[in-house]
């Protein structure tokens, strides 16, 4: 049974190994997952918060439809495609809807694509 005192002074101890619930190295995260990772690390950096400190952060780039930055003021709704490529919302949607349906507009990708 729990004790709150040791649920309050943080003093309650696991009782799995810390092995067994680390991912192993051996296993790249889903690419999705990394994307995803990488765009909240930016957003942060551009905000210039704490949390990110100096650590080494992959750049956005400009939106290859509209050539602003991605994360420009005011913040743009985004979207991922599943190769990767980011693009602000409204750019990528006119994209794909009325030009060229289902294939990744961003110079020389040219991939089959959902929105993510």
């Amino acid at each position: 049974m729990l004790n709150l005192e040791e649920i309050s002074t943080g003093t309650l101890e696991s009782t799995k190994d810390p092995e067994s619930y680390q991912v192993p190295e051996t296993q790249p995260p889903h690419p999705s997952l990394t994307i995803h990772r990488n765009l909240s690390y930016s957003i942060l950096k551009y905000l210039k918060d704490e949390i990110v400190g100096d650590k080494e952060i992959l750049e956005l780039g400009p939106c290859s439809e509209c050539t602003n930055n991605i994360l420009s003021l005011p913040i743009k709704a985004l979207t991922i495609l599943s190769c990767g490529h980011i693009f602000h919302r409204l750019c990528i949607e006119k994209q794909l809807l009325y030009i060229k349906p289902s294939i990744c507009p961003y110079p020389d990708c040219g991939k089959n694509v959902d929105i993510i």
